[in-house]
C-alpha cells in the first residue's frame, strides 16, 4: 500500500501539496512533457485535485506559462508543479515542453527568451519554471515575455511581501492563480 498524502485543494485557483524529494525526471532546460510524466510510477489515473489545477490553469488562453516559486526545504517542488501539469497535459495528448529556469543568469537570459518566443511561434506549449525575482532577478524580464504566469507559494517559507513584489513587477494581469504547497507533504499525482 502506498503511504497516504495530502490531496492538493484549490485556492485562488490552485493548490497542491509539496514534494521534499526530487523529481524523477531529469533536468536539463527543456524537457518534452510526456518525458517528465513518464517519471516513474506516475501511472493510471490523475486525481481531481490536479484536473482541476490543470483546468484553472486553461483560464486564458497561453502558449508560454511562467511558474514562479522558490524554497529552501523543498527546492524541486516548483518542479514538481510543472511535472504535474505536464502529466495532465501528456494524458490530454498535448505537447507541451518544460524550461528550467531556476539557476539562469544574465548570459543566457537572451537565449532562454528567444527559447520561449520560438516554441510560442510555432504553436508548442511551454511551462518555463523560475525562481522568485527576490532570488533571481532574471525572473522578471523571463515572466514578463511568457503569456500567463502562476506563483508558488510555500507555506511557512514565501512572505506575503515577496509574492506581493513578484506579481506587481511582473504585472497583475499576467497571473492566473497561485499554488499554495506544504513542504512537509509529497506531490501525488493520482
Amino acid at each position: 500500500m502506498r503511504p497516504q498524502t495530502s490531496s492538493p485543494e484549490i485556492n485562488l485557483g490552485l493548490q497542491v501539496g509539496a514534494a521534499t524529494e526530487p523529481p524523477r525526471a531529469p533536468q536539463p532546460s527543456m524537457l518534452p512533457a510526456a518525458e517528465v510524466a513518464a517519471g516513474g510510477a506516475n501511472t493510471g489515473p490523475i486525481s481531481p485535485a490536479w484536473q482541476r489545477i490543470w483546468l484553472r490553469a486553461q483560464a486564458r488562453e497561453w502558449n508560454t506559462l511562467a511558474l514562479m516559486g522558490s524554497s529552501k526545504r523543498s527546492p524541486h517542488g516548483t518542479m514538481h508543479v510543472a511535472s504535474g501539469l505536464a502529466r495532465v497535459s501528456a494524458e490530454l495528448g498535448h505537447s507541451l515542453v518544460i524550461l528550467d529556469a531556476r539557476a539562469i543568469d544574465l548570459r543566457h537570459m537572451a537565449a532562454m527568451q528567444s527559447r520561449m518566443r520560438s516554441l510560442a511561434s510555432r504553436g508548442t506549449r511551454a511551462i518555463c519554471v523560475m525562481r522568485l525575482p527576490s532570488e533571481n532577478v532574471i525572473s522578471v524580464p523571463l515572466a514578463q515575455v511568457a503569456d500567463a504566469a502562476i506563483l508558488c507559494v510555500f507555506l511557512g517559507e514565501t512572505k506575503v511581501v515577496t509574492s506581493s513584489q513578484c506579481i506587481e513587477q511582473i504585472g497583475r494581469d499576467r497571473f492566473l492563480g497561485t499554488v499554495l504547497l506544504r513542504p512537509t507533504d509529497k506531490i501525488n499525482f493520482k
